[in-house]
């Protein structure tokens, strides 16, 4: 059986209202002001969680839709590894998509009842017969209590006060009346003591076993995904591989091509002068390409730790296409290319030979 709110509590803070409305604390208003910031809480979840889900989906088609073109392009390796990245992150966005059905009916749709039922205008409707009926016990008390001061004065006695004895049978009605009242407005007090607090909690743990199911489900998801990943890996660095001997090959195939006599004579063909870009003016080649057009050497690069940074010595190298390649710690380790066309650099206030390089994804800091 819930346990019932104290009789002199109650009386306190009863009283302080009845007493003064405008600044009374009493707890209903509190009730309904910190549930009413939960349901904006758990509202404003919810509503994030299903724009996730809206934004997962339309990730989940575009890479279907790149799986199908690497498909038709005969690619099945890279055409398959876009389709599986689909179907997780589809799987991952279902069990989203319940976890935000499961806050919103175990959570949104109780506060919402109790505040839409039980705590809407309850103060003023709660209180008003418990109000009522105080108010005719103190009025009948008072006239009963005037009338026995009148007779006894009457016959000369002079009476200070009456014993709740002699009026007890008089003000019966009015007595039980403000009892029942009192009780039913006890009783209604801790229904909703209950509702907001132990029912609840109850609900709460129900979306915190969601929860641990949401979380447990999408763990497994993505270590049934983790074994895929790895074999990808490997298939990727063979692609790569197979990728960068055709482009080795491309390149010396255009030298030799370059090297045709007479090629300057022929229209619309760019020349190793222009650096390969076809129909690109803006950056032209400045230096003396005497002393060669590539470069290769060790930098200093600030690490992008989060907590501390510290400098790197790492090697660099400038190709004569335009990118710069920043060999890792372990250069067995695909280094990691920067298109210099597309970057800009800024030169350090405080450090003659440092400099900022900073592309579209990342910012770098060499001295």
């Amino acid at each position: 059986m819930p346990e019932l709110i104290g009789v002199s509590e109650f009386l306190e803070e009863t009283r302080e209202d009845y007493n003064s409305p405008t600044t009374s604390t009493f707890t209903l208003d509190f009730d309904r002001e910190g549930l009413t910031k939960l349901k904006k809480a758990v509202k404003a979840i919810h509503n994030s969680g299903n724009s996730h889900v809206d934004n997962e989906m339309c990730l989940v088609r575009a890479l279907e839709r790149l799986g199908s073109v690497a498909l038709s392009k005969e690619e099945p390796d890279i055409g398959a590894a876009f389709l599986k990245f689909s179907v997780v992150t589809k799987e991952l966005s279902a069990l989203m998509k319940t976890l935000m059905q499961n806050i919103n009916n175990i959570v949104m749709f109780p506060v919402d009842s109790l505040l839409k039922s039980e705590l809407r205008g309850m103060k003023g409707e709660m209180k008003r017969p418990f109000d009522k009926a105080a108010k005719d016990y103190d009025s009948k008390l008072m006239k009963i209590e005037k009338e026995k001061k009148a007779i006894a004065k009457e016959v000369g006695m002079m009476r200070t006060e009456v014993t709740p004895a002699e009026i007890a049978e008089e003000i019966e009605k009015e007595r039980r009346v403000f009892q029942l009242q009192m009780c039913e407005y006890l009783i209604k007090f801790n229904e909703i003591k209950t509702k907001k607090g132990i029912e609840l909690l109850q609900h709460l743990v129900e979306y915190y076993h969601a929860q641990n199911n949401y979380f447990k489900d999408g763990l497994k998801t993505i270590a049934h995904f983790g074994t895929y990943i790895e074999e990808l890996s490997i298939k990727l660095q063979t692609i790569r591989h197979k990728q960068d001997e055709e482009r080795r090959k491309l390149l010396e195939l255009r030298t030799l091509l370059r090297s045709t006599p007479d090629f300057d004579r022929v229209e619309n063909v760019p020349s190793g002068d222009k650096g390969g870009a076809v129909g690109y003016s803006l950056h032209q080649l400045q230096g003396d390409k005497n002393h060669g057009i590539t470069r290769s050497g060790h930098l200093l690069k600030k690490s992008e730790g989060k907590v501390r940074r510290v400098w790197q010595k790492r090697r660099c190298r400038v190709t004569a296409d335009g990118f710069l390649d920043i060999c890792h710690a372990d250069e067995t380790k695909a280094p990691t290319r920067v298109n210099l066309l597309t970057c800009q650099i800024k030169p350090l206030a405080d450090d003659r030979k440092g400099f900022d390089l900073i592309s579209c994804k990342h910012a770098f800091l060499f001295t």
